[in-house]
């Protein structure tokens, strides 16, 4: 056998014990910042709902989820925290259309994020001239904990 051959020697340090308590953090937080809170998820996509409500649960949030806002007119006076809807929902309604319903039924407005897979200009400036804050999906948990946290005031 031709070829280099070497040797490396090198001394082993271990690092000193330095294990402390993790801090608390939103993420390791039992209670979650929505304690409390009641949020409605209006989307046609039924993963989504699961997977919000699920989402909204491990954040500490009550969550009412449906696939349009006739289903909310059952409980008139059950008037939500915060609205999260998809732009597009079935049969050419749209998120924008169901929370204008709503809030008539309520005579309330509630803070709401409108989002939308639809990356269209004209889509985002909807909602920004209805007053809501607007995510492109797909979501993502910590851009969405920032947007609720801001639409809530925390």
């Amino acid at each position: 056998n031709k070829g280099t051959s070497f040797t490396l020697t090198v001394e082993r340090r271990y690092a000193p014990n330095t294990a402390t308590k993790a801090p608390v953090s939103e993420e390791n937080d039992p209670v979650g910042f929505l304690s409390g809170k009641h949020i409605v998820v209006i989307d046609n996509d039924l993963q989504v709902l699961e997977a919000m409500r699920q989402l909204m649960s491990n954040w500490g949030g009550k969550a009412t989820c449906v696939t349009d806002e006739t289903r909310l007119l059952d409980v008139p006076d059950d008037i939500p925290d915060l609205i999260l809807a998809d732009f597009h929902l079935d049969h050419g309604h749209t998120g924008v259309k169901a929370v204008e319903t709503l809030f008539g039924i309520w005579s309330k407005s509630v803070p709401t994020i409108l989002n939308s897979a639809n990356y269209n200009e004209d889509i985002r400036q909807q909602a920004i001239d209805q007053g809501f804050a607007f995510l492109n999906k797909p979501l993502k948990a910590g851009t969405l904990k920032k947007a609720m946290k801001r639409a809530l005031g925390m």
